[in-house]
């Protein structure tokens, strides 16, 4: 397993931490080793998960403790969507596109927007299994400097 871990500083004095963790290829059944290492990550902190968004990664999960104490974009929104973006090391990138609620359709809107911020590049998407209204981008995953846990 190798994780990279990144700190979101924030204005209200609130930090939030995001972890990638992926999970050794060879491993077959990567599925129990991801969840024990999603524990392992949060530590009894409130979380939101994320899998890769075309579900076919379950090597890989992405973990933010504190999303919403991040400071969001509202002014910018593309479609009803508040962003919020920060470089990462190594040329990285991350942008979270969170929808209003009513929304009738998140998923169109939402992959509409991240058409509309990529425009042509290449990323890595993520999506929550159990809230349809946020998306996450991000560019640069591979350049990422992990560590071996």
């Amino acid at each position: 397993m190798k994780i990279f871990r990144h700190i979101f500083l924030n204005t209200n004095g609130n930090p939030a931490e995001m972890g990638i963790l992926i999970e050794n290829p060879r491993n077959r059944k990567p599925q129990s080793n991801v969840d024990a290492a999603v524990m392992t990550f949060v530590d009894g902190r409130e979380y939101s998960d994320y899998v890769e968004e075309w579900l076919d990664d379950p090597w890989l999960r992405l973990v933010i403790c504190g999303i919403s104490s991040l400071n969001y974009d509202y002014g910018n929104r593309i479609n009803g969507i508040a962003t919020f973006d920060e470089n990462l090391p190594n040329e990285g990138h991350i942008c979270i596109l969170f929808a209003h609620p009513n929304i009738k359709n998140p998923k169109i809107v939402l992959d509409d927007a991240v058409m509309r911020l990529t425009n042509g590049c290449s990323y890595n998407a993520f999506v929550s299994m159990h809230y349809p209204y946020v998306r996450i981008v991000i560019w640069g995953l591979n350049n990422l400097p992990y560590n071996e846990v």
